[in-house]
């Protein structure tokens, strides 16, 4: 599971976003394990201990058996997860989606070019047709003897 879990973590580019995903994965975490595991530099630490301190994301629950404090996930960290992976949802759609209308434009294109060229291949290729008077007249005659 932990490979997993470094696995998918590694994927994820922001800081803040990657400390949530941690935690959610996690029941319980101390500060020594998210340091290590997520393989925290100075400024990210920083920003940890700012972010277990405010509470807003993270809730202390305890200690461990040297001493150190416990965290979980608050619920709002956790709706602040789901609204991102949300989000990235509702995105990568939109990319599918943009994708399927030019698409559907191009054939449509290709479509019309296809018709207009069809059309005119059949005008250059159809009999000219001419309409003399004794033609008319031929045909008056027949149109009486159906009568």
């Amino acid at each position: 599971m932990k490979d997993d879990l470094m696995r998918l973590l590694e994927k994820e580019k922001n800081f803040h976003v990657r400390l949530l995903r941690y935690a959610d994965m996690r029941e319980v975490f101390t500060i020594t394990e998210i340091r290590t595991d997520l393989s925290l530099i100075a400024e990210q630490i920083t920003l940890l201990h700012r972010e277990t301190e405010n509470g807003n994301f993270f809730e202390r629950v305890g200690n461990s058996s040297n001493g150190e404090d416990k965290y979980m996930l608050t619920l709002e960290g956790k709706s602040r997860l789901l609204e991102y992976d949300e989000l990235v949802l509702a995105r990568n759609s939109s990319r599918e989606a943009k994708r399927y209308a030019i698409i559907a434009i191009i054939i449509s294109v290709i479509a019309l070019a296809a018709s207009i060229g069809i059309g005119v291949i059949q005008l250059i290729t159809t009999q000219n047709v001419k309409i003399s008077n004794e033609s008319i007249k031929t045909e008056v005659i027949n149109l009486k003897d159906i009568e």
